[in-house]
């Protein structure tokens, strides 16, 4: 996950398979609402993802709450499993 001032990227490389994300962010000191503008998905989950299940996670941002301790950002979905969040959640460290 790569954030810059108001944007993030996130990169996903699994079981041979290569997914993007990217879109803008507010963030206010306490949560993160995350608006989804891009979406790469693989070849092998394209008969999954619908171009209207895309286009809705596009429209739906999502909320994340965040913790920023030091150099490391903790982000967790507020949403259920199927909010673009979700697959934001986890710990990240800085790095420079």
């Amino acid at each position: 996950m790569e954030f810059t001032s108001n944007t993030f990227k996130q990169i996903t490389d699994a079981s041979g398979m290569h997914m993007e994300a990217s879109g803008t962010y507010v963030y206010d000191g306490k949560k993160m609402t995350m608006t989804l503008t891009d979406i790469k998905v693989p070849d092998q989950l394209k008969a999954f993802a619908k171009p209207e299940d895309i286009a809705k996670a596009k429209a739906t941002p999502s909320v994340v709450e965040v913790k920023l301790e030091e150099e490391k950002l903790t982000l967790t979905p507020t949403g259920g499993a199927a909010s673009m969040g979700a697959a934001a959640g986890g710990t990240f460290t800085r790095v420079k």
